[in-house]
């Protein structure tokens, strides 16, 4: 994998960057916290997601989004990749639907977990895509943090367990446990097992027993069957006597029901007699009452030759116009209401003089907004001096803090300084920061006068602008009370012509009250046509109604003798049936004697079914019993047979593949510690040349020194010697892992803080380093000059304002 590209927005300290990576040894020079690691961040941030970082680590605090965009390219192909995260919320999170993967002109957007994986298969990276974990493949093989390989040099256990997880050794060791839980899962499951098959000898006894009572019971049941077979045919010659008999009986039974409808059928042609008679007196009644009604509405006369309809209609503009009266008072009474509002508000002001008022109201706030906009430029004018003399200060104030604490050393050049020199520097730097502070002072003053200035004439303008909003209110209500007097005026005109219109000639035989109005006249005409008109509706009803009485009383005088002829007949056939029904008696005598027998065989019937049905519930069980212990007995035997396979899986497992495991791993770990061990000794030898001293790797992957033949512990060699040890390290692990990684042989390496600690002499021996790695790319990151002879490319690195920024040395 070679580095092409990088553009940043918005990431830690960077606004804005794009840079381009050359192939060859690349150096990133530039002060401690200047931004050099977010580079290396932001890379790993492109390629693989997250991982363990935070992603308000990335976002730049007072931003809502930041963006990476990585090119690289991986055997001849060219890859761009980007991420984005967003702040929503006071959250941060990376933005799914903004991540892509582009190569040939074609942009795949891809969620960031479906994105990590994507890259891990175009670098052939042999590891799970875990979005919240770090390539471990990249960490080891291309860049690993300087203070993470510190602080594998001081853990011993902690060491051990990250150099296994770097070179894929966990997986021996999950093997080895996912097969010792394997082996007691399965021992667990033949101890259950082997209770489960213990009483196989007790379920084939017992399956035995219940054959032979099943076949005693099948004996039982054939004897019932017969039996119950003599009864049934008993049975049926009972019940076809029986129904013989009971043909007769009914034929009695209808007679008696005949005779029993005949006797009713007399009674209600009886009270139907007395019912007609009583109902022709009533009728006859009701004629004669009906005959004085009518004569009561022949002598109510018609009040008037108009119709409902001319008198509904007369009524209606008769509301109508009152209607309109009423409408005309209110409106007139609203407007006289509105009129003397808007005198009393107006005290004998009119439109024109308030108009002219307001012209000068108007020359007066234009030239007021003038004023103003002088003073808000004369403010911000000496509020932009304010600032450019504080960040003076601020600048002068630092340059005298460096100046106290330079001691003898100069801050540029490293040559030494004299002390009246370092002494003069110092009087020179408070003089112009007081000079700093009394022009400050004065700008201050300045801005405080054009403050109250531009406060002063704003309230004068604002209390104008104010009147002038009120006096056009009052020439609106002058134009308004001039045009109500107008149509009150109006008003008044028109309700004097509409009463004068409101009055009615009465009818000659209904004469108007004193004081009535035209309306309720119109109502009292009204009632007294609806009088008349329901008379003559009743009498036409009350003729009808007579003649459907004359009509009934004739009808029901004819029904009265049909009735009287009935009456006869039926007493005739209601004799005639009663001598027949004589034998009913004795015909019901035989009837019971012989459903007394067919129930004492029904009884035994019963007794038979019972019987049977005892017996065939106990052979189901039974044969239910048989079903299942010959289950349980096929269960017992097939549990006994896994048993007996579990058995040999776990010999297996614990006698012969868990120890061979351990074999492998162990020849494994020993053939990695040796090509480990080999890179490391070459490595330290080149940085550090005192035949005095060795180091090596022991069985733990932890560095041992060793001068004069005696062991030397870490923590007491000089930081130099540390930053040594760390970074042969460093190269043994990134060469054996390169080693066991088909696609890293030769591309990329990315090395932070190398010379950490060195001396000067030290830092000479970086370019036999560089000569030897033999990697296509080489990106250091450090805040070393001296290693800028040493590269082909160089880039500084420097932050203002804190603000990051790159360029390239040329």
């Amino acid at each position: 994998m070679l580095l092409k590209s990088l553009s940043l927005e918005n990431v830690r300290s960077y606004k804005k960057l794009d840079i381009e990576f050359p192939s060859g040894y690349v150096l990133f020079e530039g002060d401690v916290g200047s931004g050099k690691s977010t580079i290396l961040m932001a890379i790993e941030f492109a390629l693989f997601g997250l991982g363990s970082l935070r992603p308000d680590g990335l976002l730049s605090a007072k931003e809502q989004r930041c963006e990476v965009r990585l090119q690289f390219q991986v055997n001849g192909t060219k890859y761009e990749i980007g991420r984005v995260i967003n702040r929503k919320d006071g959250r941060c999170m990376q933005d799914s639907a903004a991540s892509y993967l582009s190569s040939g002109g074609i942009r795949e957007p891809l969620a960031p977990t479906d994105l990590k994986a994507k890259v891990l298969e175009i670098l052939n990276f042999r590891e799970p895509p875990n979005p919240r974990a770090v390539s471990r493949v990249y960490r080891y093989a291309v860049y690993t943090p300087q203070e993470e390989i510190k602080s594998i040099l001081g853990g011993g256990k902690d060491r051990e367990e990250t150099v296994r997880k770097a070179f894929g050794m966990e997986d021996y060791k999950v093997a080895i446990e996912n097969a010792r839980a394997t082996a007691a899962h399965l021992t667990g499951i033949m101890e259950k097992l082997s209770w489960e098959f213990s009483r196989l000898g007790e379920y084939e006894s017992d399956l035995d027993r219940a054959s032979l009572e099943a076949d005693d019971l099948r004996q039982d049941l054939e004897g019932l069957h017969a039996e119950r077979a003599d009864l049934e045919k008993k049975e049926i010659r009972a019940d076809s006597e029986l129904s013989s008999l009971r043909d007769q009986m009914n034929e009695l039974i209808r007679l008696q029901a005949k005779k029993d409808q005949m006797e009713g059928e007399m009674a209600n042609q009886k009270t139907n007699l007395e019912r007609l008679r009583n109902g022709l007196n009533s009728d006859k009644s009701e004629i004669k009452k009906i005959d004085i009604h009518i004569e009561e509405y022949r002598r109510i006369a018609r009040p008037t030759a108009k119709t409902k309809n001319d008198i509904n209609a007369m009524l209606k503009a008769t509301e109508d116009l009152s209607s309109r009266i009423r409408t005309k008072k209110s409106q007139l009474d609203g407007h006289r209401a509105e009129i003397q509002t808007l005198s009393d508000r107006l005290d004998g002001k009119n439109a024109s003089e308030i108009r002219g008022i307001i012209a000068g109201l108007d020359d007066e706030i234009k030239s007021g907004d003038e004023m103003l906009h002088d003073a808000k430029e004369e403010l911000l004018a000496e509020t932009g001096r304010e600032g450019e003399k504080s960040n003076e200060i601020k600048t002068l104030t630092q340059n005298l803090q460096k100046a106290s604490s330079l001691g003898t050393r100069c801050e540029y050049c490293d040559s030494e300084l004299g002390p009246g020199y370092v002494e003069k520097l110092q009087r020179d730097r408070r003089a112009r920061l007081d000079i700093a502070r009394t022009e400050l002072a004065t700008t201050r003053q300045k801005k405080r006068q054009a403050g109250a200035r531009v406060e002063k004439v704003q309230d004068e303008t604002e209390r104008k602008r104010r009147l002038k909003t009120e006096l056009q209110t009052d020439a609106e209500a002058a134009d308004r009370l001039s045009d109500l007097t107008r149509e009150a005026n109006q008003l008044e005109a028109e309700l004097s012509t509409l009463e004068k219109a409101d009055s009615i000639v009465p009818e000659d035989s209904l004469p108007i009250f004193p004081g009535e109005t035209t309306r309720d006249y119109l109502h009292r005409l009204l009632d007294a046509l609806s009088e008349y008109e329901h008379a003559v509706t009743n009498e036409a009803s009350l003729r009808d109604r007579r003649a459907d009485l004359e009509r009934k009383i004739y009808e029901n005088e004819a029904e009265h003798e049909r009735c009287m002829k009935r009456v006869r007949t039926l007493e005739d056939e209601a004799n005639t049936i009663s001598q027949r029904l004589v034998d009913r008696d004795t015909v019901d005598q035989n009837i019971r004697t012989l459903k007394d027998g067919r129930e004492e065989i029904r009884e035994a019937i019963k007794k038979t079914r019972e019987d049977i049905s005892e017996k065939k519930a106990q052979l189901d069980r039974l044969e239910d019993d048989i079903k299942e212990l010959q289950i349980t007995i096929n269960e017992a035997r097939e549990r006994q047979s896994r048993h007996k396979l579990y058995g040999d899986h776990v010999e297996w497992l614990t006698k012969y593949f868990i120890p061979s495991l351990y074999e492998v791993e162990r020849n494994v770990m020993d053939s990695l510690r040796s090509d480990f061990n080999d890179f490391y000794s070459r490595w330290y030898k080149v940085l550090v040349e005192d035949p005095t001293k060795e180091s090596y790797i022991d069985d733990r992957f932890g560095p041992v020194l060793e001068q004069d033949g005696y062991d030397q512990s870490i923590d007491h060699i000089s930081g130099g010697e540390k930053t040594s040890v760390a970074l042969a390290y460093r190269l043994a692990l990134n060469s054996t892992m390169r080693r066991q990684t088909d696609t890293l042989k030769s591309n990329l390496l990315i090395l932070d803080e190398p010379t950490d600690g060195f001396s000067k002499a030290q830092l000479g021996k970086v370019r036999i380093i560089l000569e030897s790695l033999r990697s296509e790319q080489v990106i250091m990151v450090s805040h070393e000059e001296e290693l800028e002879g040493y590269v082909d490319h160089i880039f500084r690195v420097e932050k203002n304002g804190g603000v990051s920024t790159i360029q390239k040395v040329e």
